[in-house]
């Protein structure tokens, strides 16, 4: 197919799908000034289909967003300004609610990515301003309760292993992370080598 669908940002960032029903939502991050997610119904021919209404509102320009396992919970880390992180239910038609609180996270910390432990109870992203790895954990209802900082040279992106047990940061930091309380420590070598 060659089907195109427009997206409110001339520099979107990131796109994400959530599970069934399935959705896909793009971050609009036009440094400095955008403040946006759009998203999109999938249709089962891979068409995209705005969602109604297309638009959610975010913290300044989010750079990254990631959806939980269940497909229950969004998080945006916008760059700018004082709601690093924003957060959102997914509605059975793709709508986005704001958790309660809507934001999270240290103001004006930076963030530029943000990753979603497989158990989908906690979630981590960069502190730029602290060269840290910030983390959280998920509750019920969506709400993130921070957890102590680790220090990680500044990483501008990570990724955790599909055991949910290393987080990576491309800083070169390895960290252990606990599966029970989602804390991250170094791993025996604390950067990785080779």
């Amino acid at each position: 197919r060659s089907d195109t669908c427009e997206v409110a940002s001339t520099a979107a960032s990131l796109a994400v799908t959530a599970p069934t029903p399935r959705f896909a939502y793009v971050a609009n991050y036009d440094y400095p000034f955008g403040t946006t997610i759009s998203g999109f119904a999938i249709g089962s021919d891979g068409s995209l289909t705005p969602t109604n209404p297309p638009t959610f509102p975010t913290g300044r320009s989010p750079a990254s967003i990631v959806v939980d396992p269940t497909g229950r919970f969004l998080y945006t880390a916008n760059y700018i300004g004082p709601a690093p992180i924003s957060g959102f239910t997914i509605g059975s038609s793709g709508a986005l609610t704001p958790t309660t609180p809507p934001t999270f996270g240290v103001n004006n910390s930076y963030p530029m990515t943000l990753v979603m432990h497989p158990s989908g109870r906690f979630l981590y992203t960069n502190n730029l301003i602290s060269h840290a790895v910030a983390g959280f954990v998920i509750g019920s209802n969506g709400e993130l309760t921070a957890m102590p900082e680790v220090p990680a040279f500044s990483p501008s992106s990570m990724t955790i292993d599909p055991s949910g047990q290393l987080l990576f940061a491309n800083t070169g930091v390895v960290l252990r992370v606990d599966p029970v309380t989602g804390a991250r420590e170094f791993d025996e070598a604390g950067i990785a080598r080779g």
